[in-house]
């Protein structure tokens, strides 16, 4: 009783409610309840490990980023390209400026997350060495003729 004196003090009956609420409900119609896997273009999907596509989107970002910087800098190597990427060390002039203490701490902390862990595996971070061999690879591309050196 309670309902329908609720109705009639804004609608005038219950029926008129209900007509206007599918008035409503054509013109704006629920949202999807499609799931992100089957809303997004199939060549996009991740795939799991078994093969089958999870509703993750790849991000070709890092990827994309990762030969840009390997472009400027060989030496590093594709997985030493994609973990400055993921660091944010996104070209030479950034990786030139570094110091390999820093690069280390950094990669070690970026090393304890999730996405880390999964992507190093059972690799370790790279060492002192070979940091300071890529930033010196780095600063040498950086002071080529033509652009002002940064160190």
């Amino acid at each position: 009783m309670a309902i329908r004196s609720f109705f009639a003090r804004w609608w005038g009956s219950a029926e008129d409610a209900v007509e206007e609420n599918l008035g409503l409900l054509a013109e704006n119609p629920p949202p999807s309840t499609e799931s992100p896997a089957d809303r997004a273009q199939p060549s996009r999907l991740k795939r799991s490990r078994s093969g089958r596509r999870t509703g993750a989107p790849c991000r070709p970002f890092p990827r994309r980023a990762a030969r840009k910087l390997l472009e400027e800098v060989p030496v590093l190597g594709r997985k030493g390209a994609l973990l400055l990427v993921q660091i944010h060390r996104l070209d030479a002039r950034q990786l030139a400026r570094e110091s390999p203490r820093k690069l280390q701490r950094d990669l070690h902390l970026w090393a304890l997350s999730s996405i880390g862990r999964e992507t190093l595996g059972p690799r370790k971070v790279p060492t002192h060495e070979e940091l300071a061999r890529w930033i010196a690879a780095a600063r040498e591309q950086d002071c080529q003729p033509g652009r002002q050196c940064t160190g």
